[in-house]
């Protein structure tokens, strides 16, 4: 039913953006965020922009590939997934576009400005770190915002615009230092 609401609906020249974006939300179901590798602060020394490069490995369990452009993620931290407590880390400044091969795993790299000014990004990374070494707090990194999420099919990529992405990320930290 659903294969001739499809092809009934383009047949007559009506837009079928509904069903893509209902297609394209339920792949994005399926891209998480599998752990992070690597977080190492930095500074540009040009721009005076102090940022966070953060590699990540994503995974896509679909069966065909899914691709992100155009984005404009905020990265957010909570000390749980279902606290009311939100810090706005900073704004992904990454600016290529993201694809995610069919049924893998891979690492992607982000930046994340943090901002220019030394005792704002000081205040910033000290909040960081007592999210991260309270051992009462079960964290989750969350990566939000909207962009262009497609989905790769025959016939070319389809591309819906304006998705609001909300993938979150919840590590396992390991609390006590192992002594023999």
């Amino acid at each position: 039913m659903k294969y001739f609401l499809i092809v009934t609906t383009a047949a007559l020249g009506l837009s079928t953006a509904p069903i893509i974006a209902q297609n394209t939300m339920e792949q994005m179901e399926n891209v998480t965020i599998d752990k992070i590798k690597r977080i190492q602060f930095k500074k540009n020394s040009a721009t005076g922009v102090y940022y966070v490069e953060m590699d990540m490995i994503i995974k896509n369990a679909n069966g065909s590939r899914v691709g992100m452009k155009d984005y404009k993620f905020d990265v957010k931290m909570k000390p749980s997934c279902g606290s009311d407590l939100v810090m706005t880390v900073g704004r992904v400044i990454t600016t290529r576009d993201i694809t995610f091969e069919a049924a893998s795993a891979a690492q992607e790299t982000l930046e994340v400005k943090l901002g220019t000014n030394q005792a704002f990004v000081l205040n910033r990374l000290a909040d960081i770190l007592n999210i991260l070494g309270d051992p009462a707090n079960e964290v989750c990194l969350i990566l939000q915002g909207p962009c262009k999420v497609g989905v790769e099919s025959k016939r070319g990529w389809y591309f819906q615009d304006n998705m609001e992405i909300n993938l979150r990320f919840q590590p396992k930290i390991q609390r006590e230092v192992l002594v023999e």
